[in-house]
């Protein structure tokens, strides 16, 4: 479908849609907005929303900021039952005119590329995944690092992301949209193998942990 028909049908659903919206009420009188009727409502994330969500509601603040700042849309965030609040944006869907406002052109190309590919912006996803993963990885080994690591400027995590990632890439799946979890096991290995762990826990598991290091690095040849 070229992009004016598909404009059409998404003016069509668009324009007054939140009149729709099951027990919701909209104070578009604050924002001086006096023909609601030819607004729409769209919502990118929420409280709950995983990475992929967050991302491309970050690529909709991008694209739609020269439009708040002309007054064709608005940020909107709004009370929710379920997930406790929900973000997006109120958008002038036509002018004084009729005519189809550039801010709903542009809304209507995102949600088009959504429907080909579900990420705006690969090399964003792919930089909340890492950071993601680091900060769980933080959680997760926080207790079996050396102590003198924690308030240094080694950037352990960062170490241990890596050395997975040469290693045992199948810790690193981002499963849940919420970033990698590592395994304990797995986090201890690689910092096992950086020199990063805790003496008292090398102490205690070092023959259990050289034994698994080998086969870590035995299998380094089945990632990627």
């Amino acid at each position: 479908m070229h992009f004016e028909d598909h404009l059409d049908d998404f003016v069509k659903e668009f324009k007054g849609n939140w009149q729709k919206f099951e027990s919701f009420g909209w104070s578009h009188w604050r924002m001086g907005i006096e023909d609601p009727e030819n607004w729409g409502i769209f919502y990118t994330h929420n409280r709950d929303s995983g990475i992929l969500d967050l991302s491309n509601a970050s690529v909709f603040d991008k694209e739609m900021e020269p439009f708040v700042e002309d007054g064709t849309a608005h940020s909107e965030s709004h009370n929710h039952w379920g997930c406790g609040w929900i973000d997006g944006y109120s958008v002038r869907v036509v002018d004084e005119d009729g005519n189809v406002t550039d801010a709903v052109k542009k809304v209507c190309e995102l949600k088009m590329a959504l429907e080909e590919y579900p990420v705006l912006d690969d090399s964003d996803y792919s930089n909340r995944e890492y950071e993601a993963a680091v900060e769980n990885i933080s959680q997760i080994a926080h207790n079996f690092v050396r102590d003198d690591l924690i308030d240094s400027d080694v950037d352990w995590c960062a170490d241990v992301f890596s050395w997975l990632w040469d290693n045992d890439q199948t810790e690193l799946e981002n499963n849940d949209d919420q970033g990698a979890y590592p395994s304990e096991d797995s986090c201890k290995i690689a910092l096992y193998a950086l020199g990063y762990l805790d003496p008292e826990i090398k102490k205690e598991d070092e023959e259990e942990l050289t034994q698994k290091l080998i086969e870590a690095t035995k299998n380094r040849g089945n990632n990627g």
